[in-house]
């Protein structure tokens, strides 16, 4: 026995069909279940489950067969997703069904996803081809009514402040009262900016709002937004005119420079100083803050220059002396502008000077720049006199002594009157000498000596001129008469009479 299920729910009933038996036999099923009038080898049966026939001939005889009638009647598992959602005024959801074969929407589509705009349920029934079973779910929708937003130029204002901005902008909507998220886009912002507001009667004001142009506004209820395309400009304060007096500057080392702030009611400088005016010394750019009474402020910013001072020196040439009578100045750095102090003769437009008699004298370099400095030198003089004299200071040439040696004593340089620059001479003939001595300041002293002569020869006579001797004056005396403190005998005698 066959049979040719299985049962589905587009078969709900299958037959059992037994082959084999001959004529005339009889046919008698399990379960109560009756063979076809038509076909006694027949039988139909709705439930699944083992099923036997017994096939009995006349005479008794029997035979027993058997088969198994399963179920395929599983239904889809049929899903709409979402189940349920939520769409603003004018859009479009969209519900899409899953776990069938085919399916036929309560619009009377057949397509698994659908388009919805209308609220309420829709409904499909999905069925899968295999045993035709079907199952049925449900998506829900919901429309939201889309906000509104209409300027409410009664409620809109500029502000008047900078520190705490009062500036605001009105509308109205037709949301209820609440907290709602309103978005909108500024010229003084980059992005989007977002606020919650509060909707008290059919109105909301964006408030502390800044001098600048505001657009793109957006209110948000749940997930609907409504938008407004305007463009809002508010006014701010005008902000104070800060200026810095002077703007720029150039000052020397150790000068200090005065920057004055002007145009508004309190001020701050980069120093730190609060005052409107203040003192500089330091190469840079100095900023100040100036606050008006409407809490706005500006920054205005100087420059100052400090330039260095020259380095400055003088030298003198000098000392002053009798050879050297002028001294030249000579200040640094050189190619500058010179004042040399009184007393001292420029030379030209140059560096240099000369000064004639000594003392302290000082030069002020003044730079391209403007800066100057001032050095100063002392000029000394020295004048003095050297001492010289000659030893011996006198002299007496005779015929035993005739030359005599002359010194000159003293420090320098000598030149006698001889033509001699030794410090002694020899001389040979009565006459006054003279030495000048020059000092190494080149001054100079002279001193002389008188040589005189005494080589005149001394008279003597003898005393007889001439004499005989004889036998009787075999001896004759000889005086002699002379004015020479010493004599000498031709016979060595030293007496003045000679025997």
């Amino acid at each position: 026995m066959s049979n040719n299920g299985p049962l589905t729910c587009a078969r709900t009933s299958v037959t059992l069909t037994t082959t084999g038996g001959p004529s005339g036999a009889t046919y008698t099923y399990s379960g109560g279940v009756q063979a076809n009038s038509a076909n006694p080898a027949t039988a139909t049966v709705s439930q699944s489950g083992p099923y036997s026939v017994t096939v009995a001939v006349a005479g008794g005889c029997s035979s027993i067969a058997r088969t198994t009638v399963t179920s395929n009647t599983v239904a889809p598992s049929v899903v709409v997703t979402p189940s349920s959602q939520s769409i603003c005024s004018g859009q479009t959801a969209t519900f899409t069904a899953s776990g069938a074969d085919t399916y036929t929407w309560s619009t009377g589509a057949t397509t698994a996803s659908i388009a919805a705009s209308t609220p309420g349920s829709y409904s499909v029934t999905g069925i899968r081809a295999s045993n035709g079973c079907s199952a049925t779910a449900t998506g829900q929708l919901t429309v939201l009514p889309t906000p509104t937003l209409s300027l409410d130029n009664a409620r809109t204002s500029s502000s008047s402040r900078c520190d705490t901005p009062n500036g605001q902008i009105g509308f109205t909507t037709n949301v209820a009262g609440g907290d709602y998220s309103v978005s909108y886009r500024t010229s003084a912002l980059s992005g989007v900016q977002t606020r919650t507001v509060t909707v008290t009667d059919s109105r909301f004001v964006l408030t502390g709002l800044s001098g600048a142009s505001y657009y793109g506004f957006g209110l948000t209820s749940g997930s609907c937004t409504g938008t407004n395309s305007v463009t809002v400009t508010l006014t701010g304060p005008v902000p104070p005119l800060v200026s810095i007096q002077p703007s720029a500057q150039s000052i020397c080392q150790g000068q200090t420079a005065s920057l004055v702030a002007t145009g508004a009611a309190g001020y701050r400088w980069s120093t730190g100083a609060t005052t409107a005016s203040i003192s500089a010394s330091v190469s840079g750019t100095y900023s100040v803050t100036g606050s008006a009474s409407n809490g706005c402020s500006a920054t205005a910013t100087a420059t100052l220059t400090v330039n260095a001072a020259p380095e400055t020196s003088l030298a003198s040439s000098g000392p002053l002396s009798c050879s050297l009578t002028s001294a030249t100045l000579t200040a640094s750095p050189d190619g500058q502008f010179y004042r040399f102090s009184d007393g001292a003769t420029p030379i030209g437009t140059t560096n240099q000077a000369t000064v004639t008699t000594a003392g302290i004298y000082s030069v002020t370099v003044l730079t391209g720049n403007g800066c100057s400095s001032v050095a100063s030198t002392t000029v000394t003089d020295d004048q003095t006199v050297p001492t010289v004299s000659i030893s011996p200071s006198s002299a007496t040439l005779t015929c035993a002594n005739p030359s005599a040696t002359l010194t000159a004593v003293g420090t320098g340089s000598f030149r006698w009157n001889t033509g001699a620059q030794t410090a002694s001479i020899s001389a040979t003939t009565a006459d006054t000498y003279s030495v000048t001595v020059t000092g190494s300041n080149g001054c100079v002293a002279t001193a002389s000596a008188l040589v005189s002569s005494d080589q005149a020869a001394p008279s003597v006579t003898i005393t007889p001129t001439s004499g005989t001797l004889t036998c009787a004056n075999p001896a004759l005396s000889l005086t002699a008469n002379t004015s020479a403190p010493t004599l000498r005998w031709s016979n060595g005698q030293t007496t003045p009479t000679s025997p």
